[in-house]
């Protein structure tokens, strides 16, 4: 039997929620009646994610990293092996919660130029998880990584770019799409890559969007195959490291998509911000002794130390 449809999904310690997703897609795939098969790629967990996975789904395809290579070169690796005509990309916190699938396929196969399709998202409770974006300019990565990692205060800008008023009920193009569910013809991946892998994890998804775009295919969101996301389980157990992955991203983002010499300019600058809100909290911490404080200055000390010893693109 030909597979139609290779999922892809990459685990780090999610043991439980893993084991919701791939009951999730063996049910709802099957009544699809989609030839398709699983393909688990395991960051070194250590919470016996692989064991359940051999014992509970031995028909899913399981590959074993011995460290923990990060969300984008586990990727690469599962295309690599991957038979279907078409990929998609699933978050090991996610659950597929309805059919449909196939529609998404049906409709990239008869529009040649879409190059990535996301499906509905939900939040755990059920309201829609916005999963759409416009491309970020250089001052929405300033500020996604300066005064919204202290505060997030809702402004014109930030809802214009996570386009707040969306439809999730329409089939729409869109500039990018979250790399937690997407769906891609393996043709184009086989042609072009999937991830750069310069990025650990983080904005690796808004590249990919945008490299598509840039070659004149289309990314679209259509509104089937809803699953639940359960948004951010494993990069809570290490935020600061998540957070300073995330600034690493946008800098190679920006490298490629404006320059290295504006890229080097934005990052000097996010880092200035960082001493100056650093200081700022070591201040409030000596006069003020509250426990956010000090969670906060330890946070901005964490990544000042960092950024000497790294190479960002």
């Amino acid at each position: 039997m030909n597979i139609l449809l290779s999922v892809i999904i990459v685990n780090w310690n999610t043991k439980e929620l893993l084991k919701r997703c791939l009951k999730s897609l063996d049910k709802y795939l099957s009544l699809d009646n989609i030839p398709y098969e699983i393909i688990v790629v395991d960051n070194a967990s250590s919470d016996s994610s692989q064991e359940m996975v051999k014992k509970e789904f031995p028909h899913v395809k399981l590959i074993e990293n011995k460290d923990n290579l990060g969300f984008v070169k586990a990727n690469n690796q599962a295309v690599k092996i991957a038979s279907g005509k078409y990929f998609v990309l699933l978050n090991s916190d996610t659950e597929m919660i309805g059919a449909g699938a196939r529609e998404i396929i049906d409709f990239m196969h008869n529009n040649k130029k879409v190059a990535i399709v996301s499906g509905k998202v939900y939040n755990p409770d059920m309201t829609i998880q916005p999963s759409c974006r416009r491309f970020p300019s250089l001052w929405r990565l300033y500020l996604e990584n300066t005064f919204t990692l202290i505060k997030h205060i809702p402004t014109f800008l930030y809802n214009r770019y996570i386009m707040k008023n969306f439809d999730y009920n329409s089939i729409k193009k869109i500039d990018w799409v979250s790399g937690a569910y997407m769906y891609l013809p393996k043709k184009l991946i086989d042609k072009y890559g999937l991830f750069d892998e310069h990025i650990f994890m983080f904005y690796e998804d808004t590249l990919l969007c945008y490299k598509f775009t840039k070659l004149g295919y289309d990314i679209y969101f259509y509104p089937s195959a809803p699953i639940i996301h359960y948004h951010g389980y494993s990069t809570k157990k290490v935020r600061v490291t998540s957070i300073y992955n995330s600034f690493k991203g946008s800098v190679y983002y920006a490298s490629r998509v404006y320059s290295p010499k504006i890229a080097t300019w934005y990052k000097n600058f996010v880092i200035s911000t960082w001493k100056v809100i650093y200081f700022s909290f070591l201040l409030l911490d000596l006069f003020i002794p509250w426990h956010n404080f000090k969670k906060k200055k330890e946070q901005f000390y964490y990544m000042l130390q960092k950024i000497y010893d790294e190479k960002y693109f």
